[in-house]
């Protein structure tokens, strides 16, 4: 399979985190695909700066980066990242989004995008 990131966007408790767990397990059987839940990025976050502040908002694109950081930087060339996302259409959500394509577009990954919003 060719490598792909895949999102999948959703208000909080829609499933998104079933879901991508099934996506994980049908296209994980060569070990190429990679999930992260966006609690693991929030609840870090959120222990060390609570409350949905501009600081905490800043911690969180500090986390996003490196975690970006590390994908993009993966070695393997045939790797797929399925990344559940919570974002609406405000300005500061399609910034979050523009981050979340990064990581596509500097792993040039040749179709690089499936996105489900559930």
């Amino acid at each position: 399979m060719e490598p792909c990131l895949i999102l999948i966007n959703g208000y909080p408790g829609v499933g998104k985190h079933t879901i991508a767990k099934h996506i994980h397990t049908a296209l994980d059987s060569d070990n190429n695909t990679t999930f992260i839940h966006n609690h693991l990025l929030i609840d870090p976050v959120e222990a060390i700066c609570p409350g949905r502040n501009p600081r905490h908002y800043a911690l969180r694109k500090k986390f996003r980066d490196v975690a970006f950081d590390a994908l993009i930087a993966d070695p393997n060339p045939q790797l797929s990242i399925i990344i559940t996302i919570s974002l609406g259409a405000n300005a500061d959500d399609i910034a979050v989004m523009h981050e979340h394509l990064r990581i596509a577009r500097e792993r040039r990954i040749k179709r690089p995008l499936g996105q489900l919003d559930v």
